[in-house]
């Protein structure tokens, strides 16, 4: 009941839109690419089941690509926003360095660690302890 109180969905699969468009259309349209919804059946509970199936997901691709509907959401999004619709060939693969993203998910990692202190006590010791079991196990293994 609550996806139907939505005006307009963008369903993206693969890193692709799949359906952009409204919703009073959506069960159309993935019955015209061939997925019909079953009888008393949610559907966008089988539209989501058919997005992450590999053998059905690249039919919906073809299909949205070649549809009309490609080209009315292409212009809606554009008259509704303002601008045109950004597609994935304009972004670069990866806008920062390496060395950026490094240095934030490690002082992410470092925070997320820090701030449950008996959870990084407890890491802490559970490292320790493997190491000083690794170390004993190992000691004198290098003189034959």
């Amino acid at each position: 009941r609550i996806f139907s109180l939505f005006s307009s969905v963008i369903f993206l699969t693969k890193g692709e839109v799949a359906y952009n468009g409204p919703v009073s259309e959506v069960e159309n349209f993935f019955s015209a690419a061939g997925f019909p919804t079953p009888k008393k059946e949610n559907p966008a509970d089988h539209i989501l089941r058919v997005l992450q199936d590999d053998d059905k997901i690249f039919k919906v691709l073809d299909y949205f690509q070649d549809s009309t509907q490609k080209a009315d959401s292409d212009s809606a999004t554009e008259n509704t926003l303002g601008y045109p619709a950004l597609r994935f060939a304009d972004f670069e693969k990866y806008p920062t360095s390496f060395f950026h993203q490094v240095r934030v998910l490690f002082s992410r990692n470092i925070y997320d660690t820090i701030k449950d202190k008996t959870k990084f006590v407890r890491i802490l010791a559970i490292k320790a302890s493997v190491g000083l079991l690794m170390g004993t196990l190992w000691f004198g293994s290098a003189n034959p």
